[in-house]
């Protein structure tokens, strides 16, 4: 075998491995605390300090909203791709299991955004720290 035939095997063993790749994110809520809003729409206050509830960060609908950051300029075939990722993680019961490509889509998103809060804090961060597993794990 020739240096190039098997340079060309180790990029395509390389493809496959990588292709046997996934990545586990916790979409479960959790807790977060808010400003009470009234009915008005106005925060609600006692001595002058804002009043505080408790309220569930809602993982799914914020991972599957970044896919949509207007700052990643989407083509409208990547647009069809969030939107299949999208249905994917709102139907997603406890985890989701991304593939390589799938992964990347977040990724870019994640990398995108800006004006981050606190009660993000736990959302980026299972993203950043996404469990890596393989196919084969992620089927059990």
């Amino acid at each position: 075998m020739g240096k190039q035939e098997k340079l060309k095997a180790q990029k395509r063993a390389e493809r496959q491995a990588e292709n046997l790749k996934a990545w586990r994110i916790d979409v479960r809520p959790y807790p977060i605390s808010i400003v009470s809003i009234d009915e008005d729409g106005k925060m609600e206050t006692e001595d002058g300090r804002p009043i505080m509830v408790e309220d569930e960060f809602d993982v799914k609908g914020s991972l599957a909203a970044i896919l949509f950051n207007p700052t990643l300029q989407l083509k409208p075939q990547e647009g069809f791709e969030a939107h299949d990722l999208a249905k994917k993680i709102r139907a997603a019961d406890g985890h989701v299991i991304l593939d390589s490509r799938e992964r990347g889509m977040v990724t870019r998103a994640y990398e995108a955004l800006r004006g981050v809060t606190e009660n993000q804090i736990e959302f980026l961060r299972r993203i950043s720290e996404a469990e890596e597993v393989t196919m084969e794990e992620a089927k059990d």
